[in-house]
C-alpha cells in the first residue's frame, strides 16, 4: 500500500531539481495554533514541484545530504510540516549529521535488505569521509584506490575476498575480479541511496565521492570508541565480532541493523522506504 500522493507523482528526475524557480526553497508559513493554517501549510507543501520530487526521492530510500543543495535546504526549512505528513503514514523522516532520511512504516514503504558486500563497502566509505589524506586529494578516490584501502583495512587478502565474492576456487586473478564486480555493484547501490557519488573519468576510469550520509554505517563503532574516534580499524573489527559475516546464503543476507535502527530487536532487519526491497536500505 502506498501513500495516494505518492501513486498519482510524477517520476521527476533529481538531475532537474536546480532548474526549478527559486521561490521553491522558500520556508513555509509560520504555523500557528489555528488549523485552518496548518492545513493551508499542508496543501501549500503538497502542491510544490519540489515536495513531489523530494518525496520520491525519500520514498525510495535515498539519502537526501548537504550535497543535494536544493533539495535539502528545502526540507530543512520546511521540516515540521513534512515530519507532520509523514507521521500521517507512521514514519519518520530522520536527522544525521548534514543529511535526512525516511525511516518508514513497512506496510506503506516496503522492508529492505542490505547484503554482506553492501555493509562493508559502507563502513569503508565511512572511513575513507572522515580521512585527511582523501580531503587533501579533493574528496574524489580512484576505484583502484579504494579497494586497495579496503583490502588492507579488512586485515587480509583472504578476509577481503570473502566479504565481497561468493567464488572459493579458481586463481587468485578470477577472485579479484569477481571482488572487484562486486564492489562496484555495491558502489552503483549505495550511489542510488544517496551515500556516494561515482564519477566517470577518461577511458572509462571511476571516481569515488563519498556523502556525508555514509557516517550512517559508522555510528555504532563511533558511540562506542567516542565520537570522533578514528575508524581505520572499525572494518577489521566488525568482521571479528561477526557484525559482518562472511558465510552467505545464495541469496543477499541483512546485517548489523544496529548501523541504522537503535529501536530494532532483529539484529538482522533494516527498514527504509522501498518498492524494490532488495535494492533500497
Amino acid at each position: 500500500m502506498s501513500s495516494p500522493c505518492r501513486a498519482a507523482r510524477q517520476r521527476t528526475p533529481l538531475r532537474i531539481v536546480n532548474h526549478l524557480s527559486p521561490d521553491e526553497t522558500a520556508p513555509l508559513r509560520q504555523k500557528d495554533e489555528r488549523l485552518d493554517n496548518a492545513a493551508r501549510d499542508l496543501a501549500h507543501l503538497l502542491a510544490s514541484p519540489t515536495f513531489a520530487i523530494l518525496a520520491t526521492a525519500l520514498e525510495k530510500g535515498r539519502h537526501i545530504g548537504r550535497e543535494d543543495a536544493h533539495l535539502y535546504t528545502f526540507l530543512h526549512r520546511n521540516l515540521p510540516s513534512i515530519s507532520e505528513f509523514y507521521r500521517t503514514w507512521r514514519s519518520e523522516v530522520r536527522e544525521g549529521e548534514g543529511y535526512y532520511y525516511l525511516h518508514g512504516d513497512p506496510e506503506h514503504f516496503g522492508r529492505a535488505r542490505l547484503s554482506v558486500e553492501d555493509m562493508f563497502i559502507g563502513l569503508a566509505l565511512a572511513a575513507s569521509y572522515i580521512d585527511a589524506n582523501r580531503v587533501a586529494r579533493g574528496g574524489a578516490i580512484p576505484l583502484d584506490d579504494f579497494l586497495a584501502d579496503l583490502e588492507r583495512s579488512a586485515g587480509s587478502k583472504e578476509r577481503y575476498l570473502e566479504q565481497l565474492t561468493k567464488r572459493r576456487t579458481g586463481s587468485e586473478i578470477e577472485r579479484y575480479e569477481a571482488a572487484r564486480a562486486s564492489a562496484t555493484k555495491s558502489l552503483r547501490r549505495l550511489d542510488t541511496l544517496g551515500f556516494v557519488d561515482l564519477e566517470q573519468g577518461l577511458e572509462g576510469s571511476v571516481a569515488i565521492r563519498p556523502r556525508c550520509a555514509c557516517l550512517r554505517f559508522a555510528e555504532p563503532s563511533r558511540r562506542a570508541a567516542g565520537r570522533e574516534a578514528e575508524l581505520s580499524g572499525a572494518i577489521e573489527r566488525m568482521i571479528e565480532s561477526g557484525q559482518l559475516q562472511a558465510s552467505r546464503s545464495e541469496e543477499d543476507v541483512a546485517v548489523g541493523s544496529e548501523l541504522y535502527d537503535d529501536d530494532q530487536e532483529t539484529q538482522n532487519t533494516v527498514t527504509a522506504g522501498s518498492e524494490e526491497s532488495d535494492e533500497r536500505i
